[in-house]
This record gives structure tokens, sequence and C-alpha cells, in this order.
């Protein structure tokens, strides 16, 4: 498994500051349980993460690290989660740049299409892109929030994605 299918550290990092300001900025959001009709049983779900949809509002400190990203995202979220998602992979969602705005251990698994084999995403405080449509989960008993920005893409496979962004110096 090649890490870069599934998940690019960004070299445009937030500094701390624009972190502690991301993070006390969110906590004016209200957030909502994120349910999803499962195929096979036609069952509302809930799949552990907390969302807050359609932010507009953006910081500016996230529009001048991420001018491009946010041209071609559809949408940006924050989403909050404490390690209890269950293996999925996005249903439109194709990739993010997911933002972390607090520190923790918990890591997302990403697996392969036979899912056999993962690999884990630990963000410990970084921005990455990631590939959404690979299946992937968040196991963690610990019980501790993360809390993440994201900016969402659903036009265009991850590797395009990732590619343009590479073109412009964020990968």
């Amino acid at each position: 498994m090649d890490a870069h299918d599934y998940f690019c550290k960004l070299h445009i990092q937030p500094s701390a500051d624009q972190i502690n300001e991301l993070f006390q900025w969110q906590s004016s959001y209200n957030y909502e349980q994120f349910w999803f009709t499962d195929e096979h049983t036609g069952e509302e779900v809930w799949d552990g993460n907390y969302l807050a949809r359609d932010i507009k509002d953006i910081p500016e400190c996230v529009k001048d690290l991420y001018p491009v990203a946010l041209e071609l995202a559809g949408s940006c979220m924050l989403l909050k989660n404490t390690g209890n998602v269950p293996r999925h992979d996005d249903m439109y969602r194709q990739a993010s740049v997911t933002i972390p705005l607090n520190y923790t251990e918990t890591y997302t698994t990403f697996w392969d299409e036979e899912e056999e084999h993962h690999l884990k995403l630990y963000h410990r405080g970084a921005a990455y892109l990631q590939n959404n449509k690979a299946v992937h989960e968040v196991v963690d008993s610990r019980g501790e929030f993360r809390h993440f920005f994201q900016i969402n893409f659903f036009d265009h496979s991850y590797f395009y994605y990732r590619d343009l962004l590479k073109e412009h110096g964020y990968i």
C-alpha cells in the first residue's frame, strides 16, 4: 500500500496560534449527529461523527493558507468525533483537506480495496489531504474528541486533487 494513495501531509500548515483561533471559532457552531442509511438493512445509523455543515464564514487564516483548495471546494464543514467511527467510505465526498483543531493520538485507519491491509494516519496536529473514497475507520476507546475543519471535494477523484494541489505547492 502506498500511503500517498490514501493521504498526503500538506506542506502548508497552520501555526499553533491559528489552530487556537480556529478552535475558539468552531465552538460557536452547533454540531449535529451524522446519520446515514445502511445499505444492507435500510436503517438509519449514526456513524459516530458530529458535523456543522456548509460553513460560510471561513476564517481569514484558512483563506490565506488554502486559497486554491477553497476555490475547488464543494463545501466546508466542521467535524468532531470520539474515535468510534465504523469502517466506511464516503458516499459522495471524494477527498478533503482535513485540518485538526486539537492534538490527539487517535488515528484514522485506511484499508486497501480488499480490506486486508491498512495504514494508520496520525494527524498529530498536521493537516492532510485524505482520500475519502478509500475505506476508513476510527477505532479508539479513549473517548477524547477530535476536532477538524474540512475542505471537501466532490467533483473529481482524490488523485485529481492530489496532483493539482501538488502543482500548487500544497503537497
